[in-house]
This record gives structure tokens, sequence and C-alpha cells, in this order.
């Protein structure tokens, strides 16, 4: 039984046309697809201020914090029937 070659043309020409169109896919007429790139994988920040806190390093967070005194009993019931009025 022979086997039947696909002709290699039709998909030469899509990977080809892919390729091509992927030119197409940066965000000024100026700018090719190399600056495209890498202004994805390079400095975020150019020309732009810095974040504040970037400089220290991640929050503890298996800290937690005091917890926050209660208010009087008298005081929680007021605002508990104002809220529930509303």
């Amino acid at each position: 039984m022979a086997l039947r070659h696909r002709p290699r043309l039709p998909r030469s020409l899509g990977l080809l046309a892919c390729l091509l169109s992927l030119g197409a896919c940066v965000g000024s007429p100026g700018e090719g697809p190399f600056d495209f790139v890498r202004q994805i994988r390079g400095n975020g920040l150019d020309g732009r201020a810095a974040p504040p806190g970037l400089e220290e390093g991640f929050p503890n967070l298996a800290r937690i914090p005091p917890r926050p005194a209660r208010g009087e009993a008298s005081v929680r019931e007021q605002l508990t029937t104002a809220l529930a009025t509303n």
C-alpha cells in the first residue's frame, strides 16, 4: 500500500503568513518586533516614578496585628440598631 504524500506548499504558505502577520503585532509603525519584545521583558518602569514601597521587602504575612479593643456594649447596641433601621 503506497502512502500518499501531502503537498508541503499549503502548509508552508500558512506558516509564512503567520510569521508575516506577527510583524504587525507592534504598538506603533516606528517600533519593530524586537522593540516590542524588549518592552515586555525589559524594565517596565522606564520614564515613570517607582511605586511606593518598592525598595522594602515583602511583608511578613505570618505576623498578625493585635486584636482591636472592643467598644462599650451600649455603643455597639446603638450601632446595631442604627444599621438595622437602614
